[in-house]
């Protein structure tokens, strides 16, 4: 089911394309996509698609996972907040690995 609230609305802060245009150039996309970082938003009549690159998926789920989780957002706001001499070199963690 489409959400009618989306369906037919193109997005302008992206690259915009056609199913047609996307199945001719689906190479081409793909290697824009890997090479600038940019999302590719493929219009269709029944709705649209947005394509972006594997490390885009990851971060986006990594921020999410980071976004619904109060103790990593306060950890966060806490860090920012950190005066400079209470920083610790990342060498001198033992990350447990």
């Amino acid at each position: 089911m489409i959400n009618t609230a989306y369906a037919g609305k193109e997005v302008n802060y992206m690259y915009n394309t056609t199913v047609n245009n996307a199945q001719n150039s689906l190479e081409n996309i793909i290697s824009m996509i890997l090479r600038t970082g940019e999302a590719v938003n493929v219009v269709t009549d029944e709705g649209n698609v947005i394509m972006f690159s594997e490390f885009e998926y990851r971060s986006l789920l990594e921020t999410l996972d980071i976004y619904a989780h109060p103790e990593y957002m306060q950890s966060l706001f806490d860090a920012e907040n950190c005066p400079p001499e209470d920083w610790v070199d990342a060498k001198d963690i033992d990350w447990g690995f």
